[in-house]
């Protein structure tokens, strides 16, 4: 039988946490080709993913996501991240912006339990 109250008793609920990375809505960009796509790098401190958006996304203002938070990418209840937009003709920065979420920690088995569940709001970049 699973204990209820985390690991008071010595054993552990077996909850667990939902990936999750932080939302990061982009202003509008002024770019060229309605077709290209643009080459973007999404990071939440020092882990990064690459993926590539179509021009019309980012004329709109586009939204992005970072990798999935970890323990380790909280400091003082923030996480830092960072979006850079490459123009794929030239390779050109058109955009680098970086910001600091507010992230919040959770313990959904308890403190003494794992898994430790990170997540984090969403931010604006660009404003």
């Amino acid at each position: 039988m699973l204990a209820s109250a985390g690991c008071r008793s010595g054993v552990c609920t077996e909850i667990g946490c939902a990936p999750e990375g932080i939302t990061i809505h982009l202003p509008a960009l002024a770019v060229a080709g309605p077709g290209d796509e643009w080459p973007v790098e999404v990071c939440v401190r020092d882990r990064c993913t690459e993926t590539s958006l179509p021009a019309a996304a980012l004329v709109s203002g586009a939204t992005v996501t970072t990798p999935e938070l970890r323990e380790g990418d909280v400091s003082l209840r923030r996480a830092t991240v960072s979006v850079t937009v490459t123009d794929p003709s030239d390779g050109r920065v058109l955009f680098d912006e970086r910001s600091r979420a507010r992230v919040t920690t959770s313990y959904p088995n308890g403190r003494g339990c794992p898994p430790t569940c990170v997540s984090g709001e969403g931010v604006r970049l660009g404003e």
